[in-house]
């Protein structure tokens, strides 16, 4: 990497003259070894990746005020989450380690440039290669106006819904219809899955289960609410194709802490559902 922007800029000059462990790379500034507090209230180390604008060798005002951090969600002296960092923007794993999401709701991500192949869920860099490794356990991935899930590494998949994601028609602004729900992008990528509910879109990743992404909400999936809990969920509708369709075993309870499994379906046997929600 060269190191003429980083010479150049007072900015990114004055962080390593710090000691900060900078570099440039394919248009982000990545700050590795930044060191914060995880929930067990330890000294972690992560990175920061922000956009880098630049003018010939010299730096620029970001074009986005979004910073991604690789690493555990940061936390204060006590242990408690800083909420007031949080964003609309997804999930970016840069491959430190395992990203490993389990009963979790991934909805309403945006990064405000809808024809861009930016996902909720964005497993690798852009140009880092298939290094990052990911695992996600009964996950629902639905409404994000975005891709669902990017795969730019190696990813497992159990018992998940990624369903009603990408682009709603617009036409008075000339927005067309996109679904948008699940790709593998790049060389060397991983896709395992199993027991996974997909909609039906132009991606190019494999499912057990198929559903036309326009039914997603129709027949699927309740409109997000909190159902009782404190973090908002996807409730099953009545006949949904995801109720007691597990496949292999499953948490014992869902994002609620509701047990599973549950016989969501009325024949008597108790299996589990697909996504964060039991039935």
């Amino acid at each position: 990497m060269s190191q003429k922007p980083i010479s150049l800029s007072p900015d990114l000059k004055r962080l390593r003259d710090e000691g900060y462990f900078i570099q440039v790379v394919g248009g982000f500034l990545v700050m590795r070894e930044v060191p914060y507090v995880d929930s067990q209230r330890q000294v972690r180390r992560g990175t920061l990746i922000s956009s880098l604008t630049m003018a010939g060798d010299v730096t620029r005002t970001p074009d986005t005020h979004v910073v991604y951090f690789d690493g555990e969600y940061p936390c204060g002296a006590d242990g408690k989450p800083i909420h007031q960092i949080s964003h609309q923007s997804g999930i970016l794993n840069l491959g430190n380690g395992m990203l490993r999401l389990e009963n979790s709701t991934v909805s309403g991500n945006t990064n405000g440039e809808p024809y861009s192949s930016t996902a909720a869920i964005e497993n690798g860099g852009r140009y880092d290669g298939p290094t990052a490794s990911a695992r996600l356990v009964n996950v629902t991935i639905a409404g994000n106006p975005v891709y669902g899930l990017t795969n730019r590494g190696r990813i497992s998949i159990s018992n998940s819904i990624i369903a009603g994601n990408g682009l709603v028609a617009d036409p008075e602004n000339g927005v067309d219809q996109r679904d948008q729900n699940c790709l593998n992008e790049g060389s060397g990528t991983q896709f395992v899955q199993s027991g996974l509910l997909r909609g039906a879109d132009s991606g190019n990743c494999a499912t057990t289960l198929l559903v036309l992404n326009a039914d997603t909400f129709v027949t699927v999936l309740q409109p997000l609410a909190l159902n009782g809990w404190q973090s908002p969920t996807f409730a099953l509708k009545p006949g949904s194709i995801a109720i007691d369709a597990a496949v292999g075993s499953c948490p014992s309870t869902d994002q609620r802490r509701v047990t599973r499994p549950r016989d969501g379906n009325g024949d008597h046997i108790a299996a589990c559902d697909l996504g964060a929600y039991e039935r």
